[in-house]
């Protein structure tokens, strides 16, 4: 198969957590059929996607949109999750804050069924961002009656786990 899947994970992780990466179109070697053809050619979407946030949030949303909408009807909940998390990031960046919040507080009652603390945390940035606005509107009770419910421990784990993640990160920068 070659490594074309793997040259999409790693560009849509760089990407997705704003670290330099390969250029544009750098990886556009063709693809398998099936499976693993189809996983790398949603990475390479979705990394393209994160790559419209900063200049064309719109389109992005837009992006993000039409393949939630895809995924919607597939079966495939963890690539429905993760869509719904990249649209997070894109209504935000958009200043679609509480489209973005109404989005998260889903996603979070999800991964909290599940106990998924990390798939949040790792959505980047934007994500985390929003997950501490979050965070503020449920502990000064200003959760909105149409979002689910989430456990107040699971929220403050990932909060948690995000601080000492960010204060690791700083540690760990040349002085």
């Amino acid at each position: 198969f070659g490594l074309p899947r793997l040259s999409a994970h790693v560009d849509n992780e760089r990407t997705r957590l704003e670290l330099p990466g390969a250029p544009v179109g750098a990886h556009e070697e063709a693809l398998p059929d099936g499976g693993p053809g189809e996983i790398t050619a949603q990475l390479r979407d979705e990394t393209e996607i994160y790559r419209l946030l900063p200049d064309q949030p719109g389109l992005a949303c837009e992006s993000a949109e039409a393949w939630v909408q895809r995924l919607q009807h597939q079966g495939r909940p963890r690539a429905l999750l993760r869509a719904n998390r990249l649209l997070v990031a894109a209504l935000s960046a958009a200043g679609r804050t509480d489209d973005a919040k109404q989005t998260m507080a889903h996603i979070a009652a999800q991964c909290a069924d599940r106990g998924m603390t990390r798939f949040l945390l790792d959505g980047g940035p934007r994500v985390v961002a929003l997950l501490a606005e979050l965070c503020d509107d449920l502990h000064g009770h200003r959760w909105l009656s149409t979002w689910p419910v989430i456990p107040v421990a699971f929220i403050d784990t990932m909060i948690g786990q995000a601080k000492s993640i960010s204060s690791g990160v700083a540690d760990q920068r040349p002085i």
